[in-house]
């Protein structure tokens, strides 16, 4: 596969991953659990995405379950992440080196991306009823905005160390 049809499957594997986690929750585990295999697959020469996956979902889950505690985000009366959400971090950060992969070398541009992309998907996951805010909607975008502005450009910054140390 190019590297170009690849992005463009990654954009649109990625896609289709967030709305089945999103919109189907954990009645489509199965469906994100198979599309996280496809992508498992695809990479299984390259073992710097693995460990990318973990450490970048790992920090992802543990900031989501942090705002949860806090009653930022509100899951169906639980305190605990669903599953969905688990592994929506990890196909998330499948996109790094692939469709997001642009944003590598423009830390600028990765916040500003961040900003704005982090801060609507998690928009778009109140407006399917998957999370609710225990805050107002503008407080709560403005601090997922900047949470974001900072994790995006941070997991780039891993991506790079990965690939200096792992081969």
């Amino acid at each position: 596969m190019s590297i170009s049809k690849g992005l463009i499957f990654n954009g649109i594997w990625f896609y289709i991953t967030w709305l089945s986690a999103v919109w189907g929750q954990n009645s489509f585990l199965p469906l994100i659990i198979t599309l996280l295999l496809i992508h498992a697959f695809l990479q299984r020469n390259h073992p710097a995405e693995f460990i990318l996956i973990l450490i970048v979902a790992s920090i992802g889950i543990e900031i989501d379950q942090f705002l949860s505690w806090t009653g930022f985000f509100v899951f169906n009366d639980s305190i605990w992440l669903p599953e969905w959400l688990l592994l929506l971090w990890c196909a998330f950060a499948a996109t790094l080196r692939h469709s997001l992969s642009f944003l590598t070398k423009s830390p600028g541009l990765a916040s500003i991306f961040g900003a704005i992309g982090g801060s609507s998907s998690y928009f778009a996951g109140v407006q399917l009823g998957a999370v609710e805010f225990g805050f107002s909607l503008t407080f709560s975008l403005a601090v997922l905005a900047i949470i974001w502005a900072i994790l995006l450009p941070l997991f780039f910054k891993i991506n790079d160390w990965l690939d200096r140390k792992i081969v």
